[in-house]
């Protein structure tokens, strides 16, 4: 478009400050009667009293779009001196159909001379906003207190905002444009959309539907209501005339639905491609009906594609959803009701119509309900019942349970287990006569003859076993004599407990005995005793995977490390008066004295005796005593034993010979040694004698 230098005639007092070249935007039409002196200068005019006085002034403007930013200085009449301006341009960009009349002139200027102050500032022209492109709005500043005024040219740019399109056959015939505009009461507005001169032609097709616009509610059963506003045009009438008949604003709510009919399809080709930049920018739609949630972010277009129905084929009693039934859309957000609105008869054979909700969510919340229609075809039951098993634990020589405890979950697609139409029955029967982990058979028979074989493992326990969902372990209490333990090593001692117990394990899962996978704790069988003086109780535990338990030891004393007998006197002969020192021996030449030893583990032992003291006639007291009278002799050794001094006469090892007895001849062992002089004649001498029984390592 060729650009030309706009030149204003007047013979006002008026200050003027020129806005961008213009393409044939204003025409101005003034009398030639007086001259008009031309002044080049600056945007800051300064007005000065005018000598002649305009009589008229007669200005036709036809809106155009703007195409430059150059400045031109006015024609104007007098000396003008030069002053700042009252206010400078502030352009504006709008949404297509803005109704202007809502916007206060002040949004045009930046500024303002005085803060605005004794101001007034006001339209002179304002653009059409149902049009894109560059326009021009003029307004009018004037300071109250001295007169003088400005007029403003600012470039105004109408913009394609959250729009949708329509269209009839041809480029150039009509064209609708529906733009939302948001706030708190959102409005549409509807234009011809594009420059000047598009939708002045007939749509085309004589006197059929070519346009429809309709705004409707979603009702409380979620369906779309009746519209609270439709608008059509006919083959016979303008673009124009349809927006108009629009009646625009039309106020709408967020979450309505707005459905639109298009004739054509495809985007205009006299659009302008750099004005649909912003916002949602030029959507145009395809041929037929389209419908939109009007949502604070713009239009989304919903029930662009529905649910289509899906046969289902199923066995007799299957279970059958309603998803089963529909194929939802690949785009948007729809879900399937729970429940159907005419459910299908599963347990009859045949096919039978059912009905599914299928609900689109929109971004209010809200949802739209469809109906899908579909049908389920129901053949003869195929299949057998399914079950879970359950393991059982049964005491030993308990009654044998009922074949249902050990399932669980059972189902059958045709039969109801708890009508008793699935017969349960063992295959197998198990056992309760053996402890152990085993398996036993059931069988599950439905109406119709199918059957499901299921293997239930169970296992059977005793008062003296412990068990887990895993592992079981039993184990009996043990009573050990301390000679059974004497002289043992640990190993030796875990083996008698374990023999002793009768230890048994068993891996329940895998069905199986696993005794010798079972642990006893070493620091238990370590704190046995090796000597017990009476009887005492102990634990040890044993442990199969995470399960443990303890088993009772009771140790009992059985030990006898002792004199089988206390020994008898120790008798010697009388002897004769005499002079010369003599020998006496015993009159029991088969005394002996016996050790009872039953541990039977190699240790060595003695025995001492200890004369307490010596010989003396208890019948009187200042009689003589006889000292260290007492000997013992041994082969041909004979050894003196000494008053109140222990004399080991005999030492032993502890065997298998659990008594043994120490003798002697009549010429060995104790006897005595002494000089009769001085002797009181037919008296009793006596003394003791302590034995001592020695465990020396």
């Amino acid at each position: 478009m060729e650009t030309m230098k706009k030149k204003i005639l007047t013979f006002m007092l008026i200050a003027t400050i020129p806005m961008a070249s213009f393409s044939g935007l204003t025409k101005a039409e003034t009398t030639e009667s007086n001259q008009v002196e031309e002044v080049q200068g600056s945007d800051n005019i300064e007005t000065s009293p005018i000598i002649d006085k305009t009589e008229e002034t007669k200005t036709e403007e036809v809106q155009q779009s703007a195409t430059g930013s150059k400045s031109e200085t006015p024609k104007l009449k007098g000396k003008l001196k030069a002053d700042a301006p009252l206010a400078i341009a502030n352009p504006q960009t709008f949404v297509l159909g803005t109704d202007l009349t809502k916007v206060d002139p002040k949004t045009f200027v930046s500024n303002v001379a005085n803060n605005g102050v004794n101001m007034k500032i006001e339209y002179v022209t304002k653009p059409a906003t149902n049009l894109v492109g560059v326009y021009s709005t003029t307004v009018k500043v004037t300071d109250l207190s001295s007169q003088a005024m400005q007029t403003i040219d600012v470039p105004t740019t109408i913009q394609f905002g959250d729009t949708i399109f329509t269209r009839s056959g041809y480029a150039n015939e009509g064209l609708s444009a529906l733009t939302l505009h948001h706030g708190a009461t959102p409005y549409i507005t509807n234009t011809a959309g594009v420059t000047s001169g598009k939708g002045v032609y007939p749509i085309t097709g004589a006197a059929r539907i070519i346009y429809t616009s309709s705004v409707q509610s979603i009702t409380t059963d979620h369906k779309v209501g009746t519209p609270y506003f439709s608008k059509s045009a006919r083959g016979d009438d303008t673009s124009n005339e349809f927006c108009q008949s629009f009646n625009t604003p039309v106020n709408v709510a967020y979450g309505d639905i707005i459905s639109v009919y298009t004739l054509t399809g495809n985007t205009p080709t006299s659009l302008p491609s750099t004005t649909a930049t912003s916002l949602d920018g030029a959507q145009s739609l395809s041929t037929g009906t389209h419908y939109f949630e009007i949502t604070p972010t713009g239009y989304k277009e919903v029930m662009k594609s529905s649910a289509t129905a899906k046969t289902v084929t199923a066995e007799l009693g299957a279970k059958v959803t309603p998803k089963d039934c529909v194929t939802l859309p690949a785009s948007g957000t729809f879900t399937v009701s729970d429940t159907f609105i005419q459910a299908p008869d599963l347990k009859k054979v045949g096919t039978s119509q059912v009905q599914v909700e299928v609900r689109e969510q929109l971004d209010s919340g809200q949802y739209i309900s469809s109906t899908v229609t579909s049908s389920v075809t129901i053949n003869a039951d195929t299949t057998p019942p399914t079950a879970d098993t359950v393991t059982q634990k049964i005491t030993k020589n308990a009654a044998i349970p009922a074949p249902e405890t050990f399932l669980t979950n059972i189902h059958d697609d045709a039969d109801d287990y708890t009508s008793n139409k699935i017969n349960i029955s063992y295959v197998t029967e198990p056992t309760t006569t053996e402890l152990g982990a085993r398996t036993c058979q059931i069988a599950l028979t439905d109406s119709a003859g199918n059957v499901a074989y299921k293997d239930a493992t169970y296992f059977v326990g005793d008062e003296t076993t412990v068990s887990n969902d895993q592992y079981g372990l039993r184990a009996e209490p043990v009573v050990i004599k301390q000679s059974e333990l004497t002289g043992k090593t640990a190993t030796e001692k875990e083996t008698l407990i374990r023999e002793r117990s009768n230890v048994q394990g068993w891996d329940i899962e895998a069905t199986k005995e696993v005794s010798d996978q079972v642990a006893l704790s070493s620091t238990d069988i370590a704190n046995l005793p090796t000597k017990a003086s009476t009887t005492e109780n102990y634990t040890v535990a044993m442990s199969l995977g995470n399960l443990t338990t303890d088993i009772a030891v009771t140790v009992t004393d059985d030990v006898t490390f002792a004199f089988n007998a206390t020994p008898d006197p120790l008798n010697f002969e009388s002897t004769e008066m005499i002079g010369d020192e003599v020998t006496i021996d015993r009159t029991n030449p088969n005394w002996n004295i016996q050790v009872k030893d039953t541990r039977n583990n190699g240790s060595n032992w003695s025995i001492t005796a200890t004369v307490n003291g010596p010989f003396k006639d208890n019948s009187d007291p200042d009689a003589k005593q006889l000292h260290n009278a007492l000997t013992y002799t041994k082969g041909s050794t004979e050894t003196q034993i000494l008053d109140n001094q222990a004399f080991a006469f005999y030492e032993g090892q502890s065997n298998e010979a659990s008594i043994k007895t120490i003798e002697s001849t009549k010429d060995q062992g104790f006897r005595m040694k002494i000089n009769p002089t001085g002797v009181k004649a037919d008296a009793e001498y006596q003394t003791s004698i302590t034995w001592t029984l020695n465990d020396t390592p």
